[in-house]
């Protein structure tokens, strides 16, 4: 498992209930990721900053995980975390 520095994404979202509500897509290096699942989300806060985003653990249908957050004040995503393939795990 590798770790990344935050790197902005643009991500393809459903918009339900509230905005950006669900990844489906990311483009990562101007590649386009699938989202097969979505493993955990959680509502999180930065102690220090005070900042509230959303993080979401994905599962790509090329089988690798990855890290997401989208951040409530700016609304913009983030990959940070995991990127490796599920079967490393």
């Amino acid at each position: 498992m590798s770790t990344t520095k935050p790197k902005r994404i643009q991500v393809i979202s459903y918009d339900g209930y509230r905005q950006n509500e669900k990844p489906r897509q990311f483009i990562l290096n101007t590649t386009l990721y699938s989202i097969q699942t979505i493993l955990n989300r959680s509502l999180k806060e930065d102690m220090c900053t005070g900042e509230r985003f959303y993080c979401y653990e994905v599962l790509t249908e090329d089988n690798r995980e990855f890290t997401l957050r989208y951040y409530l004040s700016t609304m913009k995503w983030y990959l940070t975390g995991k990127n490796h393939s599920a079967s490393e795990s």
